[in-house]
């Protein structure tokens, strides 16, 4: 699943994260990307690679069917770190602005690319759950966000 947003903050100066947790009803998340960005001056450069042989269901889960998944793409992030990985069954970018830098109310790009493993067809409609969190300082907001996926075999 590519996905991409953009995060209006009105977050100051302090300690400040963003987060965004995916998870699903059945199957798991196996990658996150990126899994970092670097820094140079005031941008961060974060690059998305992925490919990879998947085994796919048709004919109703009667039959597979080899889909070579590929995606690439880089992008930067002014005055923000980007990182990312699974943890507890989730998928999880992790947003934080360099030190002594605030958002303000400046919208902030968004990119990820999140893969999940379904062994099980009969698991289908599969229900995601997004999950926004932004800490500030000792504050927590989360706001989350549900969409069921059907694909037909």
């Amino acid at each position: 699943m590519k996905h991409s947003g953009q995060v209006d903050s009105t977050l100051y100066h302090g300690k400040q994260t963003f987060k965004l947790q995916i998870s699903a009803s059945s199957g798991s998340p196996i990658t996150h990307l990126p899994d970092h960005s670097a820094k140079s001056g005031d941008h961060w450069t974060a690059t998305i690679d992925y490919e990879q042989a998947m085994q796919m269901f048709n004919n109703t889960g009667n039959g597979t069917f080899t889909h070579n998944a590929k995606y690439n793409e880089t992008y930067q992030l002014l005055k923000m770190d980007q990182s990312g990985g699974v943890m507890d069954n989730t998928a999880e970018a992790v947003f934080q602005p360099d030190p002594g830098s605030a958002w303000y109310n400046t919208p902030k790009e968004i990119h990820g690319l999140s893969v999940f493993r379904q062994t099980e067809p009969s698991q289908w409609p599969l229900k995601f759950t997004f999950k926004a969190i932004a800490e500030f300082d000792s504050t927590i907001r989360t706001i989350t966000e549900e969409k069921t996926i059907n694909l037909n075999f």
